[in-house]
């Protein structure tokens, strides 16, 4: 029977990258969500001409001698801190990745509750394969406070890939309370679960990803967990409707044939 912890990590468990990376992330499959880019206000940075002086294309002296003597406006804190998180997704873009850890640095010393800035910065760290520091960034969030269920997936994802399952399990477990109505957090504990033969807690939680998000990969999950519970005719009718809904590998859709097969002979 194949890993379905292992099988189903690009089938349920990765969710988009925040931005373009210049490379797919490798090594511990983290796959971080979309996050809202709060731009910086034009305004904000605008320089004040003085009196008299419109800004002109074919004045060019003029403005650049104003510009030297005029008031910058003060930008706030926290715009500047989004400032340096848009200056680091544009050095990604341009492939310049070391300068855009050095930005999401500062943005993360002068506002540690960016959430964004932290989540794009572990992405960068697990592209680099530098395990350890990105799990501790992700951790750190975690400490400080509110729901942040992606920080608890990533960290249980490179958990997982280092091999310690029952480590990424109390992860998930530990943070459950923010993760409980995001579908992709309950199918990855359920799988979880599963792969520790808690069949009876892995289908609850199943259940609850499939009611955010009826999923064919987590109707392929449960169904192996009610076969295993020997509730065959529910399982059978997991993968009747994990063949139907699609989408799924070619790998999970031999492994769907394959079970379909033995329930029906085990159902009659």
């Amino acid at each position: 029977e194949p890993d379905m912890v292992s099988l189903r990590f690009a089938d349920i468990l990765s969710v988009p990258m925040p931005m373009p990376m210049p490379m797919p992330v490798e090594g511990a499959k983290i796959a971080l969500p979309p996050v809202n880019r709060a731009k910086v206000s034009e305004k904000s940075s605008e320089v004040a001409l003085p009196d008299g002086v419109a800004p002109g294309k074919n004045d060019m002296g003029k403005r650049a001698e104003a510009i030297g003597s005029a008031q910058v406006k003060q930008i706030s804190p926290q715009q500047q801190v989004e400032f340096s998180y848009q200056k680091a997704i544009t050095l990604l873009q341009q492939g310049r990745v070391t300068e855009a850890q050095e930005s999401l640095g500062e943005s993360l010393r002068a506002a540690p509750d960016h959430a964004a800035s932290r989540q794009v910065l572990a992405s960068i760290l697990v592209e680099k394969k530098q395990y350890a520091q990105a799990e501790q960034l992700l951790r750190d969030g975690l400490g400080r406070g509110g729901s942040q269920p992606e920080f608890a997936m990533a960290v249980a994802r490179i958990q997982v890939e280092r091999g310690d399952a029952s480590g990424a399990l109390e992860t998930l477990q530990q943070n459950l309370p923010g993760g409980k109505d995001h579908a992709g957090y309950q199918a990855f504990l359920a799988a979880l679960l599963q792969r520790q033969g808690l069949h009876k807690q892995a289908i609850e939680h199943y259940q609850a990803a499939l009611r955010l998000a009826p999923t064919a990969s987590a109707l392929v999950g449960v169904g192996i967990s009610l076969q295993a519970e020997n509730r065959l005719t529910d399982a059978l009718e997991a993968f009747k409707r994990a063949k139907n809904r699609g989408g799924l590998s070619a790998e999970l859709q031999s492994f769907v044939e394959q079970r379909l097969g033995q329930l029906r002979q085990q159902v009659k």
